[in-house]
């Protein structure tokens, strides 16, 4: 069975997400993940993605805010390329 794109990203992020969340500096803030690595956190959803699009292009990357009940939130992934399609 093959992996689900962005499962090493999520599970990272389940792993350090109340870790991080008791940092100030992070807290509530968005955080942008390629494969194990919080690349960085951003103060806007949309910084974030710009960021993540400049880096990794149309390469999956994982965003996420950043706060103590974010590990469970249900993930709904989509395709950028088709929300600007449907501009």
């Amino acid at each position: 069975m093959a992996e689900v794109g962005l499962l090493e990203e999520f599970r990272f992020f389940q792993e350090h997400v109340i870790e991080w969340s008791k940092d100030r500096e992070r807290y509530r803030k968005w955080a942008l993940i390629k494969g194990r690595e919080l690349v960085s956190v951003f103060d806007t959803f949309n910084e974030a993605v710009t960021k993540g699009f400049e880096l990794f292009g149309l390469e999956l990357f994982f965003i996420s805010e950043i706060h103590p009940d974010a590990d469970k939130l249900q993930i709904t992934p989509f395709m950028f390329n088709e929300l600007l399609n449907d501009r």
